[in-house]
């Protein structure tokens, strides 16, 4: 084929992916869009975040489609992260949230730092708007994010996961998912958790997500020989110590693998995994 007949097939081909493009990014009502919608996968997103690409991917990002929102004098960036799950997406938003973030009621969850960012968790996506010339107003940029939250397919709720973590002793909003190396250990991956209080002592719950890692038997005889193996009656409990962090304790209970972090000793790290255990 010569390059004259390539070229207009590859043009027709990037017509058609900026149509598409165009056509699942959100654009509210009394809004424009400015310029080109940009796509970039986990092979360029650098190229968008540079130097925060590294985190998104180790979330499961699937696709950023970014583009700038016009309305008036106003003009503000919108990135509209796939990150392929509703869990996957739930992980980043909790890592990108800062603690001084006013929360919203937008999507499943929503935050802001007023006029600088604001933060929408919505099914598989996760959406950074920042203005990028004009002042946005704190009601201004929450109106936005109810708008593209309508625009996006999915729920409007969180994970159905998180009922997996007991709500005896959680700390509220502390719920986590990790999908990669969860509190440092290659062997811990898509682990959701949370932190827990029983008196003035605190540690973390967690359970691994085993529709996506496999069987849960398997996965306990394949750790490391840093892990201690015993048997606390029909519980087969694994152990391992990290230094700075405490004991972290595993379990095979109903059909999941249910473990305990922060504790300081093994003794401490099986009576509150006995109990989760029940």
């Amino acid at each position: 084929m010569t390059i004259k007949r390539v070229l207009p097939i590859v043009m027709i081909l990037l017509t058609f992916a900026a149509q598409v493009a165009a056509e699942v990014f959100p654009v509210p009502a009394g809004w424009r869009v400015d310029g080109e919608v940009l796509e970039f996968d986990g092979e360029n997103l650098w190229r968008h975040i540079n130097g925060g690409a590294d985190q998104f991917i180790a979330c499961g990002f699937r696709l950023l489609t970014t583009a700038e929102l016009v309305q008036g004098d106003l003009i503000v960036s919108v990135n509209v992260n796939d990150m392929a799950t509703p869990l996957n997406a739930y992980g980043i938003y909790h890592l990108q949230r800062s603690d001084g973030m006013v929360p919203l009621s937008a999507g499943a969850a929503s935050a802001a730092t007023p006029p600088y960012q604001w933060l929408l968790l919505k099914d598989r996506f996760f959406v950074v708007v920042e203005p990028f010339e004009g002042d946005m107003t704190g009601e201004k940029g929450e109106q936005l994010l109810n708008a593209i939250a309508d625009a996006l397919p999915g729920d409007d709720t969180l994970p159905a996961e998180l009922a997996l973590l007991p709500e005896r002793g959680k700390v509220a909003a502390s719920e986590r998912f990790t999908r990669e190396a969860y509190l440092g250990l290659s062997e811990l991956g898509h682990c959701l958790s949370a932190d827990y209080l029983s008196g003035d002592d605190g540690y973390q719950i967690f359970t691994m997500i085993l529709g996506q890692t496999g069987d849960g038997t398997k996965i306990l005889a394949a750790l490391p020989e840093k892990w201690q193996r015993r048997e606390m009656g029909k519980l087969k409990v694994c152990l391992r110590t990290i230094p700075y962090k405490g004991t972290v304790g595993l379990a095979l209970w109903d059909n999941r693998i249910v473990g305990v972090a922060g504790r300081p000793d093994a003794e401490s790290t099986l009576e509150v995994l006995t109990r989760v255990c029940r």
